[in-house]
C-alpha cells in the first residue's frame, strides 16, 4: 500500500479513534432502574413531523383561505345534502356538470374572473347591462337578461314546496295580492293553511358569499310580511301566522332551517332528505342553465353584429 494512504485514519485524528478492545461508552436509558445503553444501541431522538390525520380537512381549510376560488366555499363543508349531486352526477349532461363544478369552485370564466391579477386595462363590466362587475352572482341573480330564467327557477321551488304541502293536507294559496295599511301592494309566494295555522312562505335564491348569507336572507324575508298579519287572517281565517323565509343557495347550498320548516309541515324524515336533495339539485341545475343563457345571448348578439 502506498505510504500516503497508509497514514490515513478514519474520523481524522488518530488519538480520537477508540481501539476495538476499549470499553464501549454507555448512556443512561432514562428509565432509572435499567442498565445503560451504548451510544449505538440508544434509540434515535424522536422528531415530530406534521402528520394531518385527515388530509381532506386540511386541503379544504386551505381552499377556504383562497381569496377568489375559496369565496364562500366554507358553506359546503360536511354538507351531505348540498354535496349529494357530486357523488350522484350520472344524470347530469357533461356540459352542465362542468359548469356546475366551475360554479362550486368559483372558477367560472366571467369577465371579472378573467381580469383577476391583470394590471392592464381590462373590461370587467357586464356585457349585457353594463354593471360594474360581471360576476357569477350578478349573472344568475341580478342581470336583466336572465330575469325570465330566474323567475322560472323561483317558481319551480314554489311548485315543489306546494306539492309537498298538499300531500300533508295543507291548503295552498299561490301569490295572493294583499295591501298593507298604507295601501302598498304585496305578493306573497305561497300561503299554506291547515286548521288555525298559516305559514307565509317567501322563497329566495342567493349567492353563498359566506356562512351568514342564507341566514340573513331568511330573516329579511320573514320580516317582510309581518305588517300583513291582519290581512292574512282575513284571507285565511286562522289564528296563528308564521312568516318563513325559504332561502336556497345559487350553487346548491341547503339552508338547515329549511329542514325544520318541512318537518313542521309534517314531512317524515325519510322523505325530508330526498326532497332537500331534489330542491338543491333543481336550483343548481337552474343556475347552470341561467349561466348558459347569459353566455349564449352574448354570442348571439356578437354574431348578429348588434
Amino acid at each position: 500500500m502506498p505510504s500516503g494512504i497508509r497514514g490515513i485514519r478514519a474520523g481524522g485524528d488518530k488519538e480520537s479513534i477508540p481501539l476495538i478492545w476499549d470499553p464501549i461508552p454507555s448512556v443512561e436509558s432514562g428509565d432509572g432502574g435499567e442498565e445503560g445503553l451504548s451510544v449505538w444501541e440508544a434509540a434515535a431522538p424522536q422528531v415530530s413531523y406534521p402528520r394531518p390525520r385527515n388530509w381532506r380537512k386540511l386541503e379544504f381549510k386551505n381552499w377556504t383561505q383562497l381569496v377568489a376560488q375559496g369565496h364562500g366555499i366554507e358553506n359546503f363543508e360536511d354538507d351531505d345534502i348540498s354535496n349529494a349531486w357530486i357523488r350522484e352526477f350520472s344524470g347530469i349532461p357533461h356540459r352542465k356538470l362542468v359548469t356546475a363544478l366551475q360554479l362550486r369552485a368559483s372558477v367560472y370564466p366571467t369577465r371579472e374572473f378573467l381580469a383577476r391579477g391583470r394590471h392592464e386595462a381590462v373590461v370587467r363590466s357586464c356585457r349585457h347591462c353594463g354593471a360594474d362587475s360581471e360576476t357569477v352572482a350578478h349573472n344568475v341573480g341580478n342581470c336583466p337578461i336572465t330575469q325570465d330564467a330566474r323567475i322560472k327557477r323561483h317558481n319551480a321551488i314554489c311548485d315543489m314546496l306546494s306539492q309537498e304541502a298538499k300531500k300533508e293536507d295543507w291548503t295552498v294559496f299561490h301569490e295572493p295580492h294583499l295591501r298593507d295599511d298604507n295601501n302598498e301592494l304585496f305578493k306573497q309566494d305561497v300561503i299554506m293553511v291547515k286548521g288555525l295555522k298559516a305559514y307565509v312562505v317567501d322563497v329566495t335564491v342567493r349567492y353563498e358569499h359566506n356562512t351568514s348569507s342564507l341566514r340573513a336572507a331568511a330573516a329579511e324575508k320573514a320580516k317582510k310580511y309581518q305588517r300583513l298579519h291582519s290581512q292574512i287572517k282575513e284571507l285565511t281565517n286562522v289564528v296563528d301566522i308564521v312568516c318563513i323565509g325559504f332561502p336556497m343557495g345559487v350553487r346548491g347550498k341547503w339552508y338547515n332551517k329549511n329542514s325544520e320548516f318541512l318537518l313542521a309541515l309534517g314531512l317524515p324524515k325519510s322523505r325530508l332528505g330526498r326532497i332537500a336533495r331534489a330542491l338543491t339539485f333543481r336550483v343548481l341545475v337552474a343556475s347552470v342553465e341561467i349561466v348558459h343563457i347569459f353566455v349564449n345571448k352574448a354570442r348571439s348578439i356578437v354574431r348578429s353584429g348588434i
